[in-house]
């Protein structure tokens, strides 16, 4: 049997909300909404209030937490906190991962 889903979606925004705290920048929470072409466009007001009501229900403290909003699609790669002078995004360094050998030393 052959099945075929047809031809991928093209993404047409992304919008990316971060809930950090304001005194760390360490972002808590992050909220990705992605409109495919044709798609209903969705109004920067009512991405940042879904993402409070996302956070909220998962318990996380939204009343302490400063919002974040970004378009660019970099900001849903990696990790990244928000900077507390700027309030811009900070791509956080990846450490590097090596594998263990049968006696759990790294390689």
């Amino acid at each position: 049997m052959i099945v075929k889903g047809g031809p991928k979606p093209v993404s047409a925004t992304m919008k990316v909300v971060a809930l950090y705290e304001p005194a760390t920048g360490n972002i808590v929470h992050t909220h990705i909404v992605v409109v495919h072409e044709g798609g209903r466009d969705v109004a920067d007001e009512e991405v940042m209030r879904t993402a409070v009501e996302q956070a909220s229900r998962l318990g996380h403290p939204v009343d302490q937490l400063e919002t974040k909003l970004s378009t660019d699609p970099e900001h849903t790669t990696r990790p990244h906190r928000i900077d507390t002078d700027t309030g811009e995004f900070v791509a956080l360094e990846i450490p590097e991962l090596r594998a263990r050998d049968s006696t759990g030393e790294r390689y």
